[in-house]
């Protein structure tokens, strides 16, 4: 609650293949007035039904992260590699998860 009302800051908008993977995420926010802005859409990638990596678009063309992601030979998780060029220098390794 904002000013003794609710107030919509944010919301996000999703898209799917026919196989339910998601394709997209896209966030639009407001800043005090009754307009959203698109801010972060990610993009996600599969293959042979597992997803393989994101990318995040600031405003929906500045590529920001890029994500790969490593599965082990039991199809489990084991590596998420996330890149990023927030600063304005070339995409850097930023965080890795092993798990």
């Amino acid at each position: 609650m904002l000013n003794t009302g609710w107030t919509h800051v944010s919301y996000i908008e999703y898209t799917y293949d026919d196989d339910g993977n998601r394709l997209s995420r896209s966030n639009y926010n407001s800043f005090g007035g009754p307009t959203f802005d698109l801010g972060g859409v990610y993009n996600y990638s599969y293959e042979n039904g597992k997803q393989t990596g994101w990318e995040l678009y600031m405003g929906g063309t500045d590529l920001v992260e890029s994500a790969t992601l490593t599965y082990n030979t039991n199809g489990q998780l084991v590596e998420e590699l996330v890149q990023s060029a927030w600063t304005s220098g070339p995409m850097e390794v930023e965080d890795g998860l092993r798990i």
